[in-house]
């Protein structure tokens, strides 16, 4: 691991399932998403990217691809659930709040 937003291995091998898919890549699809979370937890420009990680171009098209088939939202959704269990909590939230101040200033209401 090179940044803190680096998968751990236990995540990795959650995700790898997500995935399903044993292509061999000159870039690593572990490797693809850590960058994928540096640019989401920095805020760094795809272009400015570490030359630790794959180039820009190629991450974009995986993350095009992954949020037009429902991929990254399945991601998404597993790494709450494992961070949920871990904390002792159910996997899936059973309830929800709405603040009606946050309601009432938004641009529906």
């Amino acid at each position: 691991m090179l940044y803190s937003t680096d998968l751990t291995n236990s995540r990795w091998q959650y995700i790898v399932k997500i995935l399903n898919d044993q292509r061999k890549r000159k870039y690593s699809l572990r490797r693809i998403l850590d960058t994928l979370f540096y640019l989401n937890k920095t805020g760094c420009q795809w272009r400015m990217l570490p030359k630790t990680y794959p180039p820009f171009g190629i991450c974009f098209y995986y993350y095009r691809q992954w949020t037009k088939k429902g991929t990254w939202h399945k991601i998404n959704k597993a790494l709450v659930q494992l961070y949920r269990e871990k904390q002792g909590r159910k996997a899936s939230p059973s309830l929800g709040i709405i603040d009606s101040q946050s309601i009432k200033n938004s641009a529906w209401g």
